[in-house]
């Protein structure tokens, strides 16, 4: 089937049908559509959304290493982006080159137990 007759077998919600070329841009990588048209191409093609939308990779098992990562954080009692931020603060050239690492006058609860304090 060419992508011009499948998009006629694809409805847009305000009628009419998406264009071939918009199936190409989206076969390609070049474009994004919204999720009720990643159902729609599913159920035309009678297969999991999950196919279309990379679930393989959602049902990967997680490595040992990745878990000890998630319990440390959880054990700290530490949301996944503040541990990013708290990185970035430590490593001056991921922000640019700006010198502002975490110091031992840093708020003592806010780093406690994180590994982040430095000591001189």
């Amino acid at each position: 089937m060419s992508l011009h007759n499948f998009s006629y077998t694809i409805y847009k919600p305000e009628g009419g049908h998406y264009s071939g070329g918009y199936f190409s841009r989206l076969e390609r990588g070049w474009s994004t559509a919204p999720l009720y048209v990643y159902l729609a191409i599913a159920t035309a093609f009678a297969i999991e959304p999950g196919r279309l939308l990379g679930m393989e990779d959602v049902e990967k098992p997680v490595t040992d290493a990745e878990m000890t990562l998630v319990q440390f954080l959880r054990r700290m009692d530490i949301e996944p982006d503040e541990a990013l931020a708290r990185l970035c603060r430590s490593e001056p050239h991921l922000q640019g080159g700006a010198p502002n690492g975490l110091r031992e006058d840093d708020d003592a609860a806010s780093n406690a137990g994180a590994g982040f304090v430095t000591s001189d």
